[in-house]
Order: C-alpha cells, then structure tokens, then sequence
C-alpha cells in the first residue's frame, strides 16, 4: 500500500476527533482497517464513524456507518478532551516528522492551542512551518504567523527564507507579507527579512515588486546593508533604468559602505550598458584590488562594454586576462569577440577564437559558425567564406540550420548550382528539413536560372517536409513566368500565394506589370499599378521606369503626367534611364508644356542621378 493510502487512517481518527472541536474536515474514503503507532497511548475511542481498539501504542479500527449527530456518546467529548491534554510539542513534533502523518500537522496544531497550557516550542515551529510549505497550506501557514507572536518565538533566516521564497514563487504575498512583519520587531534580523523578500521577488523576476519593497525599508528607516543594494541595483539594471542604478552607486559611495563582489559586478556591468568601458574598468581594477577574483560575468561584461565601443585592444586585453584566469568557460565570451574581430574586419583573429573554443573543448554552436560565415562573406567575399566554411568543417565543426542556409546562399552567388543543392540535401539527411531560407535560396536560384522543372522539384520537397513556402518562392517563381512571357502560369502561381493568405508585396507587383508591360497588355499592367497603389503600396524606381514604359507605349501622357508628379511630390528621385525615358516620351508626343514642366521639375538629364 502506498504513502498516501497508509496515512488515510490516521487522516479519518485525526478528522474525526476534529469534527468535535467545530472544524471542517475533509470527507475522504479510506481502507476499513489498518494499524498504526503513536507516540502516546491513547484511551480507547467509539466514535460514530470509527470503532478502536487500543492496546498499549496501537490503534485498530474499523470504518462503521456514519450515525445522527444525537446519538453520539458524551463520552465522545471526555475522550476528546483527554486527546487535547495529550497534544504536547513532542507529540505535534513527531507527528510533523512521521511522513504518513505530517500532512495533518497543521489539523493537530489547531487542535493543541485550544488549550490554554499549550505553548509552541522553536524546534516544533521550524517543523510545523516546513509541512505546511511543504503541503502549501498557506492559510494556515498565515494564521502561524499570527500566533507566534504570543509565544515568543521568531523563525531562523533558514527558515524564513523557505517561507518567504515559496510563498512569493505561489504568489502569495500576504503570507510573505505576514511573516516579514513580525520580523520588524527584530531590530537586528528584520533588515536580513527583507532582503530575504526582496530576493525571492527577484528570482521570479518581480523586478517591480523588489523595488517596491526596497521603497518600503527606506520609507521605515531601515539601516540598509550591501545586501540590499546589490538586489535592488540588479532590479534596476535589468529593468534597464541604469542611471538609477549609478544613483544608488553613488550612495553606497558617499556613505562608506564596502562593496561586496556582487555589487562590483553589477556596478561594472552597469557602466559598460550606458557605454562608460573605462570606468567599467575602473571598478573592475578596485575589485580586484579588494580582493574580489572577478568572475565570467563581469569579464564578459567588460568585454562586451569595449567590444561596443569598438575598442578592440582593451577587449584583447581583457580577454587574454581571463583566459589566464580561468574564467573562458562561457561561450557568450568568445560570442562577444567573435564579431568584435568580424565587425572590425579581422577575419583571421575571429577564425583564431573559433579554434580556441574547439582547443579548449567549448560546444561550436550554430551561431557562432553563422557569425563567422557572415563575416567572412561581408568583408572577404564568397570565395574566402567557402574556404573558412571548409576548414570548420574539416576541424569538426557541425553546421545547423542557419549556417547551412548562409552557404547555400554563397554557393549560388557564386554560380556553385549543384553544389547549392547538394548542401540543401545534406542539410536535410542532417535532419533540418523545415528552414524556409534554405529551400527558397534554391528555387529562387533556379527560377532566375529558367529551369521550371529543378525550381517545381525543391518546391515539392519543400511541401513534403511541411515546410510552407513564402513570399521569396512565389515571388521567384512569378518573375521565372513573366519573363519567359507565361503569364497564364504566372497567375495561376499568384492566385496560389494569395489563396495561402500572402500578401502580395513590392516585387509581386513589379514583375507582374513588367511581364504584362512586356506583352503588350497595357490595360492589365496599369490596373495592377492601380490596385498596388490602392493597397499603400509606395514606388521605387524599378517599378515606376516600368509604368513610365506601360504609360508611353499606350500613350497615355495625361497619366504620365500625373504619376510623374505623383512620385516627385513622393520625393522619387530619377536615374538616367528612367528621365531620358519620361522626357523621349514628351518629346515624341509633340507635348512641349510638359516637355517645360518636366524639364523644370526634374532638371536636365545630366542632374539624374547614374544608373545602378
């Protein structure tokens, strides 16, 4: 039988002796017989509910039919008053530490003080307050704080701290609330209550509620320890209010209060987020200078705060220090100096970092490969990057996802087409079978490439994989249609798209009209101009020399007219092409008033600016 069914007995006499003290017991079902042990021999019991019998510490009972309340014996209340008497700090005690029986501790409790002799021991209270933590019986746990009181006792921080940690994880406040104030009388432990409080507000980041209670210590003039400021600076700063955090600084400076190592570690940090790296490393110095062995988060903190101000010395530096200190452990370190060497074109240090994490046995995770990959294509170009992405690999480095789609993309922008691909395959035996970037790279690539048959066939694969295509393919897909001229399937792609619920965008609209334009269907082309312009679309420049084209060729000036007006009022500057197009089609018009007005709205061909 298991813990919970062994403890029903007790749980049915224990209910049964507290229906008679005006309680409200649970009505449970329990097994009809069983024996246990207590800790003093009780006199023999005939409830209404529960026939015992007693002989010497063992109870025996059998569960009977539940009879009127009138016909209950008188002495049923003699007995229940011999239990009373018989409650004693040793008995609640071990009935708090007897698993099958603890859950009962506070039912006994409330039993035992309604005898005027009974006095709560502290052995007893730091027992009857962890069951009912443990049991979360907070109402209980509520009323506790209110009796102590009157017997003197006060929790140990042991203890307080499990209630007040616990209590605020529940979101019971009012029971944090009850027992930090009855450590107010206590003028050498109440400060500790409080920052008990406030650190367990802090771990369910209730960074609000912290400071709260922060406010309510300095409103009561509580002599504020370190221990204080460190949990309220940590609130502040990760609430990002850091010039509040500098304030308390200051404080704790102009009142001579020595820093601890959290504080140091903060107050670094703190400097180094409002971009003040060498007072962050001020502090750093003073904490070491205190004594204080500084830790991967201030180290990373310190070189993250040169690392944004681009000061790539002092976060070598500090990087070398804490390799010496043993302290490179964290991966977000070697993050951080990753891409301050890629940001400031040091390829060659960025891939150095790379093999001192494999050295040192440090996971390579998919973005820090990803980082170095983009760098090396930002700053050396696609063939340096597949180089650096074949050394990774060739040391042992496992792509994910997102690095597999960067290289995908490089191999196509080299022209590498089966290479591309075969990287998409391998992505997918690897397991990575739903990365939209990677799939879309390929069919765009064959799609621009003309080859419908490769584009549909990733394009199937991509929707085997439950992987949904976006904008990116269809797009692809519809500019490979317009310019072979196949607008039927074309369209038949956009009515796909659109029935997925993608909104049609920029680029969707662009090819749609240059491939209309191009076939000579001037009506459908402007009217998709319509409807773009309808939807808040706004024109850049490759759109608008296509509708200046749709507009010339079906020799609609008027709208010309007013669609150029329309984008210089847009603030649409023009490229060479596209002013010698417009002004050609005035010219070739005979319109010579529009030829003035363009002339003076747009300037001569030689202020448009060069053709990309």
């Amino acid at each position: 039988m298991d813990g919970q069914k062994r403890s029903a007995p007790l749980i049915s006499l224990t209910y049964s002796l507290l229906q008679h003290s005006h309680l409200d017991p649970s009505s449970t079902i329990y097994p009809t017989n069983f024996s246990f042990s207590l800790p003093f021999k009780p006199p023999d019991f005939l409830l209404s509910n529960v026939k015992f019998t007693v002989s010497k510490r063992q109870i025996r009972f059998a569960v009977v039919e539940e009879a009127p309340m009138e016909q209950k014996s008188v002495r049923i209340k003699q007995d229940l008053q011999v239990f009373r008497r018989k409650i004693s700090n040793r008995f609640l005690y071990k009935t708090l530490k007897t698993p099958n029986s603890r859950i009962l501790g506070g039912k006994v409790y409330q039993v035992a003080k309604q005898h005027p002799k009974f006095r709560l021991n502290f052995r007893t209270l730091k027992a009857l307050a962890t069951c009912l933590v443990d049991t979360k019986q907070w109402y209980a746990l509520r009323q506790l704080a209110q009796d102590i009181g009157s017997y003197g006792l006060l929790p140990d921080f042991g203890t307080l701290s499990r209630i007040l940690t616990e209590s605020v994880k529940s979101r019971e406040f009012d029971v944090a609330e009850a027992w930090t104030r009855i450590m107010e009388n206590d003028q050498e432990r109440k400060v500790g209550a409080y920052n008990i409080l406030m650190g367990a507000c802090m771990k369910i980041r209730m960074y609000d509620k912290t400071i709260s209670v922060y406010r309510r210590m300095r409103v009561n003039g509580f002599l504020l320890d370190i221990h204080t400021y460190c949990v309220v600076m940590a609130a502040l700063r990760n609430k990002g209010e850091m010039e509040k955090v500098m304030d308390i600084y200051g404080e704790i400076r102009e009142k001579g209060i020595k820093l601890n190592k959290i504080a140091y570690s903060i107050v670094v940090d703190t400097l180094g987020k409002v971009g003040r790296p060498s007072d962050a490393l001020a502090v750093f110095r003073e904490m070491q200078d205190e004594g204080f062995k500084p830790d991967k988060i201030s180290y990373n903190s310190l070189i993250h705060a040169f690392a944004v101000a681009k000061m790539v010395d002092k976060a070598e530096e500090i990087f070398h220090e804490a390799q010496k200190a043993g302290c490179l452990r964290d991966p977000i370190i070697f993050t951080t100096m990753l891409q301050l060497y890629v940001d400031s074109v040091m390829c060659e240090q960025a891939f150095g970092v790379v093999k001192l994490m494999l050295e040192m046995g440090i996971k390579i995770t998919d973005c820090v490969l990803c980082a170095l990959v983009n760098g090396y294509m930002k700053r050396r170009g696609p063939e340096d990057t597949v180089n650096i992405f074949k050394q990774l690999v060739s040391l042992g480095c496992q792509p994910g996802q997102v690095t597999y789609a960067s290289m995908i993309g490089v191999y196509v922008q080299l022209g590498m087409y089966q290479t591309a691909e075969a990287l998409l395959g391998e992505m997918r035996i690897k397991g990575f079978t739903r990365c939209v970037v990677a799939y879309a790279s390929v069919i765009a690539m064959y799609a621009k490439l003309g080859n419908e048959n490769a584009a549909f066939r990733v394009l199937f694969s991509m929707k085997r994989a439950g992987c949904a295509p976006n904008a990116w393919v269809y797009n692809s897909l519809i500019d490979m249609y317009t310019k072979a001229g196949n607008l039927d399937r074309a369209e038949k792609v956009w009515q796909e798209m659109r029935g997925r619920g993608i909104v049609s965008d920029k680029v969707t609209y662009t090819s749609l009209i240059a491939g209309y334009t191009k076939v000579g269907q001037f009506d459908k082309a402007i009217g998709l101009y319509h409807d773009f312009k309808k939807d808040g679309g706004s024109v850049d420049r490759a759109m608008a020399a296509i509708v200046v084209n749709a507009f010339t060729k079906s020799n609609r000036y008027d709208e010309l007219l007013k669609f150029l007006k329309d984008i210089h009022a847009a603030g649409l500057k023009l490229d060479i092409r596209l002013h010698r197009t417009a002004l050609n089609a005035f010219l070739d018009a005979g319109l010579e008033w529009q030829v003035r007005w363009f002339v003076k709205t747009f300037g001569p061909e030689r202020t448009a600016l060069p053709m990309k």
